[in-house]
């Protein structure tokens, strides 16, 4: 197995773990703290969420100019310039960013003193402060990921994920059992992010040979990187509109509970997101490699049809699943109070797995530097999100919120960039999506009816999720094993399968 291969291999082991030890580990935050206080940690968390616009994907960036120095074979001067000016570029942000912390801190009593009551607003100022730190840091953190992944260390990050993980879990239960408090909560998520940025920077340094300095700053490479920079800007205004206005709006025009109710929706969307989104960046080398070595059009849509069928794959497990056992799942975890949180995640899942089917592409628009064309589309239709989020919301409440995501995600990021990969980067995107999907969506639908079946007749939740998640898997294995998995998917399998016997056998 190649650097990528273990980097995507730890990388889903951490998130598994990440995924089971996060629910209970909301579930616990949520039954110590409280649908209130909670609401009010959201509340917060969400607010603050708008200052990562100034991050500009210095992390991306720095990945894909250190690939692209790497694969051109240029002298150690030009790879010091390109991390110098990333990294100065990153510094600056930081500084912004804490500008605008302070901005944002005095304006929390005026905007929440209708659905906060006074000794919330002093709760949630202090959560704001020390979150904002944690902010600043994971930021800087981030910019120092695109080295590793740069230097193609494939595992690093997923490692360090996976520490983060163990040892945060182990202190929020240890502390929160002492101190029902949001604020301890928020210090340890700081504390540990800060170390996290220790570690790292040390690493850069020692094991890469990186100089993190702004002496070789470059205004050539500034202006070379300002368009993707920008570009980068108006997606993560989308992704904001599109995944935090939702709980900005509610927490609002309703109440905290609601805002904790759309939490539990928008975590189990995040989780998917994650899966779906974690191969993209891995990928970013080897698609600058076969760009640099003249793939284009069709033959290098053929180089992305078995990374996006990975997304499918992993996407579809945790999307399908849900459906079929979702409402157990929540109500053994969350609680009964919380099963609108299983329709509104279906509803913003569903167009993203469409969404995030091709979208490895986004590394050949990062080396093209034309992904702030994306985003101007994208951008667009996320003022259109809003729009539709404050309208619906009057209505439908939760459910608008969610609906109004969910059709401008079809709108913009699946009708008009699909249009623009054609058009724009001669992607064949319907043969894309055909083999994407080719054997495996069949497969899904059928696991998800009959997984769903048995669990809809089960009244018994722990019984109908177990028993359900069962049907699920048994079903879905079968139909991937007979017509689900392609040639090459096979051959991994069961050559992972001997291997495995093998090894037993030679014990």
């Amino acid at each position: 197995m190649n650097r990528r291969g273990k980097g995507i291999a730890i990388s889903y082991i951490y998130t598994i773990l990440n995924t089971v030890i996060g629910f209970f580990m909301s579930a616990f935050v949520l039954r110590v703290l409280g649908k209130t206080d909670y609401g009010v940690y959201q509340t917060m968390t969400s607010f603050l969420t708008y200052l990562t616009l100034f991050e500009f994907g210095t992390g991306t960036i720095m990945t894909r100019n250190i690939s692209l120095c790497r694969n051109d074979g240029t002298d150690g001067d030009d790879l010091r310039k390109n991390i110098s000016t990333v990294w100065t570029t990153t510094c600056i942000l930081s500084a912004i960013i804490c500008v605008g912390v302070l901005i944002f801190y005095l304006l929390i009593g005026t905007i929440y003193h209708k659905s906060l009551t006074p000794e919330q607003i002093e709760t949630g100022k202090i959560i704001f402060l020390i979150s904002a730190v944690r902010l600043v840091f994971n930021f800087l953190v981030q910019t120092l990921n695109g080295v590793v992944l740069g230097f193609e260390r494939y595992s690093l990050g997923s490692i360090v994920s996976l520490t983060y993980l163990i040892v945060r879990s182990v202190i929020v239960v240890a502390l929160l059992l002492v101190s029902h408090s949001a604020i301890v909560l928020v210090t340890i998520d700081t504390v540990l992010t800060v170390g996290i940025f220790i570690f790292t920077i040390f690493y850069c340094i020692i094991k890469l040979n990186a100089k993190f300095t702004f002496k070789y700053f470059n205004v050539g490479i500034f202006r070379q990187i300002l368009p993707l920079a920008l570009a980068m800007f108006l997606q993560t205004i989308v992704n904001m509109a599109n995944n935090n206005v939702d709980k900005f709006v509610i927490g609002i025009a309703m109440s905290p509970e609601a805002v904790s109710v759309y939490s539990v929706a928008m975590y189990i969307f995040s989780t998917f997101s994650a899966l779906t989104t974690m191969p993209i960046s891995m990928y970013m080398p080897q698609v600058a490699k076969d760009m640099r070595n003249g793939k284009e059009g069709h033959e290098l849509t053929k180089t992305l049809v078995q990374p996006c069928r990975l997304v499918v794959i992993v996407g579809g497990l945790v999307l399908f699943g849900f459906i079929a056992v979702g409402r157990p799942f929540i109500s053994i975890v969350y609680g009964s109070d919380y099963l609108d949180a299983w329709i509104i995640a279906i509803m913003i899942m569903v167009p993203m797995f469409i969404n995030m089917s091709n979208g490895i592409i986004v590394n050949i628009l990062d080396v093209l530097r034309k992904r702030h064309i994306r985003s101007i589309c994208l951008g667009i239709t996320a003022v259109g999100n809003i729009i539709l989020t404050v309208w619906w919301i009057k209505y439908w409440g939760m459910f608008g919120a969610a609906a109004a995501t969910a059709v401008f995600t079809i709108i913009g990021q699946i009708i008009l960039m699909n249009i623009y990969y054609k058009k724009a980067i001669h992607i064949d995107v319907m043969f894309l999506f055909g083999q994407s999907f080719k054997g495996i969506l069949p497969s899904m639908v059928i696991a998800c009816l009959g997984g769903g079946a048995v669990a809809y007749f089960i009244h018994n939740n722990f019984l109908s999720l177990f028993v359900g998640g069962v049907t699920f898997c048994v079903i879905l294995a079968a139909c991937m094993l007979t017509f689900g998995a392609n040639k090459t998917e096979k051959e991994l399998f069961f050559g992972k399968i001997n291997r495995l016997k093998s090894k037993i056998s030679k014990a």
